[in-house]
């Protein structure tokens, strides 16, 4: 006998796991823009890489800029020492959002860092929230809490393929209730991009 309540497609769409596709060579956006489009192709984030200085950051430094769909910016990146990013609300007042540190275990292949979340007033957790790990060279990394995977990347294998390129790469994000996907973009972009 059928159920008589049926699904609510809403809510089974939120328990579907999301795959974005990261590269730089997106048709429509300028050189070295990092694009995440979705199966669509239709861009979901840019990302821009700036160095300059700012009232907000007067050390000159490099940020990454993450915008939305649209071009309204979301969230300034900055690096502020060896192995340390910052995240900042791109709304004016540039709140921090995060810290992310790379985790003294992180050799040349693999890479561990942890991510500090900023509470109300801006404190930062004593505690890593989330951790990162994997292999920025091979678009390999795991995001994940104490109990669960939020997000991973993977590098796009074709059929025959010896030699995979690494130009573009998938993000999944998984379903969650505390995943930002804003936030888990921003740390894909400091995991892969922000060692260069």
């Amino acid at each position: 006998m059928a159920s008589a309540i049926a699904a609510d497609p809403a809510s089974l769409a939120s328990q579907i796991p999301i795959d974005l596709f990261v590269s730089k060579k997106h048709p429509g956006l300028a050189a070295g823009v990092i694009g995440f489009a979705n199966a669509a192709g239709n861009i979901i984030y840019t990302v821009e890489s700036v160095s300059h200085k700012t009232h907000i950051f007067p050390h000159h430094s490099r940020h990454f800029v993450l915008q939305d769909a649209d071009g309204h910016a979301l969230m300034t990146l900055t690096h502020k020492n060896r192995g340390c990013w910052q995240g900042y609300k791109s709304n004016g007042s540039e709140d921090l959002v995060f810290q992310a540190k790379r985790n003294s275990l992180s050799d040349g292949v693999k890479t561990q860092i942890e991510v500090f979340i900023a509470g109300p007033n801006g404190e930062l957790d004593s505690t890593p929230t989330w951790k990162l790990k994997g292999n920025p060279s091979q678009r390999s990394c795991t995001i994940s809490d104490d109990n669960s995977i939020m997000a991973q990347t993977s590098l796009m294998y074709k059929l025959h393929q010896i030699c995979v390129g690494r130009t573009r790469f998938r993000l999944t994000i998984y379903p969650a209730e505390d995943a930002d996907r804003s936030l888990i973009v921003a740390l894909v972009v400091i995991f892969v991009y922000g060692k260069k």
